[in-house]
């Protein structure tokens, strides 16, 4: 059977995810493929492996919970008693140091984790551009220095350094993202495998939120920084709806005994509660907290720290989001400016 796969992996990827469907050595195979992923040298071949994986996810199969093929194990599974025989022939790798950049104005980000190969005593460095909406959109590892990561952190431009644990923990939710997983190497997970809940560090600076008002102006001067200002929503998800507005602007007549301003009106409310739903303003929240952990790393303290309550404003059960003034700036850039 495994001759078979071998041979039918690059000319039919669909005939050979059938033959693992029906195989009862179905982890095993699937095991070798993740080890073609990532250790071949053939990319024609990880590209049909990856297809492969694709195609048994879609049909319903949990590929992330094994592991490549060593040797000839045949335990896949990644278990305890897994890990503590594979992972130390596999990934003998510590964290190191990791770096968060803020979002551009699309909400993509970009994120940086250094790690010590003690196999290989040498530093390797994994570059992550993604969004929190749409997961994992490029990434990139190189070998580097120690003094490499040392001027990354001295000379990147909008950028604040991160607990590892806490960078690990934001690529274990981007991996869970269907879209991202064939934009990286299978033997991440190794690097993932303890990860572990870890909040937001800028919760542990302000815990709490702000006691006492903040006046018009403040609010005005906060959401006016080119960190958040520059926020805008992808223009996919507002077309549709920027045309019926552009449609109203442009007319005079009365239509259903509504006005062009009951219209436009009406159409923002629509985009509200079909844009920013709970997933969706939980992302912007994290940006919001990204936003002000950079901001205190400049020592912003005060500005950091209302955004901080902002942010938690996002995900409250109660209280009309339309209000929120994140949701106000989108709403503006995205349908009144012409």
């Amino acid at each position: 059977m495994e001759e078979k796969i071998e041979e039918e992996i690059l000319k039919n990827p669909a005939a050979t995810a059938r033959l693992i469907l029906n195989s009862d050595d179905r982890d095993r195979l699937i095991g070798n493929l993740l080890k073609i992923v990532d250790t071949a040298d053939d990319k024609h071949l990880k590209k049909a492996a990856k297809k492969v994986l694709y195609i048994l996810k879609s049909r319903g199969i949990n590929v992330d919970d094994l592991i490549p093929s060593i040797g000839k194990s045949s335990e896949t599974k990644f278990d305890d008693k897994t890990k503590e025989a594979e992972l130390k022939n596999v990934s003998n790798v510590e964290p190191f140091r990791a770096f968060l950049y803020i979002p551009d104005s699309l909400g993509n980000s970009r994120m940086i984790v250094s790690f010590y190969n003690n196999d290989q005593a040498g530093y390797e460095l994994f570059d992550i551009i993604y969004s929190l909406d749409e997961g994992i959109k490029q990434f990139g590892e190189q070998k580097v220095s120690k003094s490499m990561i040392k001027k990354i952190a001295e000379n990147g431009h909008e950028l604040v350094e991160v607990p590892v644990s806490f960078a690990l923990t934001r690529l274990n939710d981007l991996l869970k993202n269907p879209e991202s997983q064939d934009k990286f190497p299978a033997r991440i997970r190794y690097y993932i495998r303890d990860v572990k809940l870890e909040i937001h560090p800028i919760l542990k600076v302000y815990p709490a939120q702000i006691s006492g008002i903040i006046s018009t102006e403040e609010e005005m001067e906060l959401f006016s920084r080119p960190e958040i200002v520059r926020l805008m929503i992808p223009d996919k998800y507002t077309n549709r709806y920027r045309e019926e507005i552009v449609q109203a602007k442009n007319s005079i007549l009365i239509i259903n005994n509504m006005t062009p301003e009951e219209r436009i009106n009406q159409t923002v409310e629509r985009f509200i509660q079909y844009y920013f739903t709970h997933e969706r303003l939980s992302m912007y929240r994290n940006l919001l907290l990204d936003i002000a952990l950079f901001l205190h790393s400049q020592g912003e303290s005060l500005l950091a720290k209302r955004l901080v309550s902002y942010a938690e404003e996002l995900i409250k059960p109660i209280g009309d989001v339309s209000k929120h003034p994140l949701v106000q700036l989108l709403i503006y850039k995205s349908f009144f400016i012409d």
